[in-house]
């Protein structure tokens, strides 16, 4: 027999695999620490110490991905933008842009509807 059919660290995708999932876990961890969801493009993630001289892109992403099952426990999915990263207890659901922004107006326009009939009421007298 060889060494690499005893020993998974002797295929070198397997060191790649390793780093990959210590940079993910580190923004997993920082993400459910913030309570926010964990999205990263490639660019990001080309730029993390972990995974200095590695060059992700979706396809790289995507062969370590299939054959290394510790890598793919932490993605919820990845595209040609970024990947997307499993964070417990934080919904994955993406908020539409500015879904905060309308909910503020509506409860400004809500309380401000059951004050003004109070306040012309008062005006009135």
């Amino acid at each position: 027999m060889r060494l690499y059919e005893f020993d998974d660290s002797a295929d070198p995708g397997h060191e790649y695999a390793v780093r990959i999932k210590l940079a993910l876990d580190n923004l997993i961890g920082r993400s459910a620490s913030k309570g926010q969801a964990a999205n990263y493009n490639w660019a990001f993630l080309n730029q993390l110490p972990e995974l200095k001289g590695l060059k992700l892109d979706q396809s790289t992403f995507a062969k370590i991905y299939d054959k290394y099952p510790m890598v793919k426990g932490l993605v919820r999915n990845f595209d040609p933008s970024g990947v997307n990263l499993k964070v417990p207890g934080v919904s994955q659901e993406k908020e539409e842009p500015g879904s905060d922004i309308d909910k503020s107006k509506e409860k400004v326009n809500q309380a401000a509807a059951s004050a003004a009939p109070k306040q012309l009421a008062k005006a009135a007298i």
